[in-house]
């Protein structure tokens, strides 16, 4: 599901003082042109249309009626009604793949439905756009069929702008929300009288040419396998009952192949055995077919070797890498010898009895990062996979890891047992003493608060450094058990070689 930012995005705000007090309301119909919708607001309350800004410019804070006409045109306002006291009732319209396809709230699955509500209550989707939303539950009552009812709060700068109600649901093939807001507390009469606006909305009528054969759906547990060394493949599923499903392969030239095709059970579930017509590279097509629904596919690349050992990845990475773990795995024979390898890092495992494998990786190495995954098993050919991808982080995000992962490590035990605490992120608070390069590198002498003889190397490839020579910083940074020697002036004011701890840069920020 595509997030729903676009329905709300930005939404025009009004001054308002306090609420006013609505008790038996009455309500006047306001058919909105071309929509094949009509609300009923308030009587007594200043309904604007984009067509009708011009006229009503006192209630905008923009500069221009053409920017006020433009903001609603794109935020999707079909018409706001403002009251005497700033309060105001919206109506919004939009659009998007599944509501084009599914065209009614009723059409889709429940877990689609779950998919939205979950969309509303994801703050941080909504952050940008400082809406907040809360207690969204699902009703289907008073003839309007589902709607996701909703409370929210609007804040600029965490400060709580406004305050309302919302309602949310699909028709026509088109978003609809319908919200109230107000600046200072929504009352009970307001509850009632937003009810009743809804209550009193008009929904477009069902148009059944407009409607599109809904998707059988279909999935295949695991997805669909990219390499194999059998004749034959089961795969397994789910799609909709008593649905057919059929499995074909294309060949360069484009030629067709049927490989297998069964009935789905009572419960959508199937097992299809697919018989490839030999070895070869091939488009594997995956199709669940039943009358009254549009076909679903899936589709994939596939080679057939015989003598291979296939490997199937279930968690890749490749690009950029924002994920809080880090994970390798996939399928392959049983019994296969599989070393991950990444630097000086070697890890070795065998896949379980059914084929099964995963590694997760160091998530605090930053940049750059390049994993060999090497398989050996007797009787096959080895393989190997260079897996590369750049491991970033959201904001904020790695100062928090560091944070978190930073453990107490003395100067004494750094100089004297760095080797037994290899791979330790420490932090220090210190004054960075010296800045130099060499290639890609950069070195930082660093020395830690207390005594200047407790200094180190930190080893920073490729990067920048923001810190100046002179300046108290604090230091993250992982032990790496090594050292570096250099020429150093002691107290006596001779020049002696001294070997300080070199370790790998983390991060480096000025003291606050």
């Amino acid at each position: 599901m595509k997030r729903l930012l676009i329905l709300l995005a930005l939404l025009l705000c009004c001054a308002v003082a306090a609420p006013c007090a609505l008790a038996a309301v009455s309500f006047v119909p306001f058919e909105l042109t071309g929509t094949g919708v009509t609300a009923a607001f308030p009587v007594g309350w200043a309904v604007v249309t984009p067509d009708t800004v011009e006229n009503n410019m006192k209630w905008f804070s923009e500069e221009s009626a053409a920017i006020a006409r433009n903001n609603m045109l794109s935020e999707g306002v079909l018409a706001v009604a403002f009251s005497s006291d700033g309060d105001s009732l919206r109506v919004l319209s939009s659009e998007d793949d599944d509501s084009v396809l599914y065209y009614d709230i009723d059409r889709y699955t429940n877990e689609m439905r779950a998919a939205i509500r979950a969309d509303f209550l994801d703050r941080d989707a909504w952050a940008l756009t400082g809406y907040r939303f809360a207690n969204a539950e699902w009703t289907n009552r008073d003839g309007q069929r589902r709607i996701l009812w909703m409370d929210y709060t609007l804040r600029y700068d965490d400060t709580i702008v406004a305050r309302g109600l919302q309602a949310f649901t699909v028709r026509g093939g088109r978003r609809l929300t319908l919200q109230f807001r107000t600046a200072g507390k929504v009352e009970n009469a307001d509850e009632t009288m937003f009810r009743n606006f809804v209550a009193g909305f008009v929904f477009p009528a069902p148009d059944a040419e407009k409607m599109n054969l809904l998707p059988v759906g279909l999935t295949v547990t695991g997805g669909l396998p990219e390499e194999t060394n059998q004749k034959k493949l089961t795969l397994r599923g789910k799609t909709e009952k008593k649905a057919t499903v059929t499995a074909s392969v294309v060949d360069a030239d484009g030629n067709t192949t049927l490989c297998g095709s069964v009935a789905a059970g009572s419960d959508g579930a199937y097992r299809l055995t697919a018989e490839l017509p030999g070895e070869g590279d091939w488009q594997l097509i995956v199709t669940a077919t039943k009358d009254g629904y549009a076909d679903s596919s899936l589709t994939s690349l596939l080679k057939c070797k015989y003598n291979m050992m296939p490997v199937n990845f279930t968690s890749y990475l490749s690009g950029d890498v924002y994920d809080d773990k880090l994970v390798l795995s996939g399928k392959t024979l049983p019994g296969v010898k599989i070393q991950c390898i990444e630097g000086d890092t070697n890890k070795t495992a065998h896949s379980d009895s059914s084929g099964n494998f995963s590694f997760t990786l160091d998530r605090g190495l930053t940049g750059k990062r390049t994993v060999v995954l090497a398989m050996s098993k007797k009787g096959y050919p080895e393989r190997r996979f260079v897996i590369e991808f750049n491991r970033c982080w959201a904001e904020g995000a790695y100062a928090a890891y560091l944070q978190n992962q930073a453990e107490s490590l003395s100067y004494k035990n750094l100089v004297e047992k760095g080797d037994r605490y290899a791979g330790r992120i420490v932090c220090y608070d210190g004054t960075v003493e010296d800045i130099s390069s060499s290639g890609t590198r950069t070195y930082v002498r660093f020395a830690r608060d207390g005594d200047a003889a407790m200094q180190l190397f930190a080893v920073l490839d490729g990067g920048e450094v923001t810190v100046s020579a002179g300046e108290t910083a604090q230091l993250y940074f992982r032990v790496t058990g090594e050292s570096y020697t250099m020429s150093m002036l002691g107290t006596d004011g001779e020049v002696k070689d001294v070997a300080l701890p070199a370790v790998t840069l983390l991060s480096l920020e000025a003291a606050q």
